[in-house]
């Protein structure tokens, strides 16, 4: 298997607003999400959708 990206190649990805590897597991419900990306568009960002 081979990680890592390539150019031209869209993503999926979300930022989160805590390092959920960090953070104590009781703290997950905590976490929001701080911008979406779908097919490399970003979708949700700050609490607002993205138009179309």
């Amino acid at each position: 298997m081979r990680l890592g990206y390539d150019v031209w190649k869209l993503a999926d990805l979300a930022v989160l607003s805590q390092d959920i590897f960090k953070v104590a597991p009781e703290e997950f419900p905590k976490t929001e999400s701080v911008l979406t990306m779908v097919d490399g568009k970003i979708v949700y960002t700050n609490g607002a959708l993205v138009g179309k």
